[in-house]
């Protein structure tokens, strides 16, 4: 049974990309309730994978250049070693 507050998903795909990028700016914190706790501050969709969201990162163009050196031979790219990154700074700051 759907959530009546919830908003039905369109085909995003099938919409123009201003028009797509408009319903998720007015909608994407809601899709963010549907997923489902897996523990303090994460989610996760039905398939028990974490649910990701896109975040906007200036950095000067010396370290993109280093970051692009290094995403090549990362799998998951920049999105990748800036994940790890996060995560090790993270977990140093939460063990001080």
């Amino acid at each position: 049974m759907t959530d009546p507050g919830t908003p039905q998903r369109p085909d995003l795909d099938a919409m123009p990309e201003e028009e797509a990028v408009a319903w998720l700016m007015e909608h994407g914190d809601e899709l963010m309730t549907e997923g489902h706790r897996a523990g303090p501050g994460r989610l996760v969709d039905a398939e028990g994978n974490e649910v990701m969201r896109q975040i906007t990162v200036r950095l000067p163009v010396g370290l993109v250049v280093r970051l692009d050196a290094h995403a090549g031979r990362d799998r998951e790219g920049r999105s990748g070693l800036i994940r790890m990154a996060v995560v090790d700074l993270l977990n140093k700051l939460d063990a001080a």
